[in-house]
Order: structure tokens, then C-alpha cells, then sequence
């Protein structure tokens, strides 16, 4: 992600510090040439980090929530049921290129 995003980007800094926060966690699992993009991160993996921010169930939902409502994540599988598998996303990418939305450079 460039510095304009960062320092330069409305959306980014529209989106709460736990979104921003996990978002960051997202990005540092993904790996294309592993996954195609997509990432699993489960609730319980975490809770299990102890990350500032995120430690609560409820916190956490409102950041998934919140990314992708506003286009920093797209939901790519349903997790959860009787196994609790996390649930697959796919970072959009929109704004990480200079903090222009894609289409609008």
C-alpha cells in the first residue's frame, strides 16, 4: 500500500482503527501465488493474537463489516457452521494504488 493511500486517502481515513487494523492483518496473509488472493482469518485466530483492538467477537464482526461495506474487502465464501470455517475474502485493491479509487486516476 503506497503512503498517498495512508496520508492522502478519504476512505481510509473514514474507516474506524480496528477496520484499519485488520485490514493490515488481512493484507499480510495473502499470498497470490499461494491462495490466488483470498484469505482466511478466523475469529478465533484472532482473538488468539491478542491484537489491540480486536479482541472482542463483536469488535471483530463490526471491522469485517465495515471493510466491506465500504469496498476494502469482498466476501469470496461463507464460513462458520458446524465445522467453523473461516469465511474467505478477497482484498479489492481499489485504493491502494496512490489513494485513487480504481477507474479514477
Amino acid at each position: 500500500m503506497h503512503k498517498e493511500v495512508i496520508f492522502g486517502c478519504p476512505e481510509w481515513a473514514a474507516l474506524s482503527s480496528q477496520a484499519k487494523s485488520l485490514y493490515w492483518l488481512l493484507k499480510g496473509k495473502r499470498n497470490p501465488k499461494k491462495n490466488g488472493g483470498l484469505v482466511r482469518l478466523s475469529y478465533r485466530e484472532l482473538l488468539e493474537l491478542k491484537y489491540h483492538g480486536l479482541r472482542r467477537r463483536d469488535t471483530i464482526s463490526r471491522a469485517f463489516k465495515e471493510l466491506e461495506s465500504s469496498g476494502w474487502i469482498q466476501r469470496q465464501g461463507e464460513g462458520g457452521g458446524l465445522f467453523g470455517r473461516a469465511t474467505i475474502y478477497k482484498l479489492t485493491g481499489f485504493f491502494d494504488e496512490y489513494g485513487f479509487k480504481r477507474g479514477e486516476e
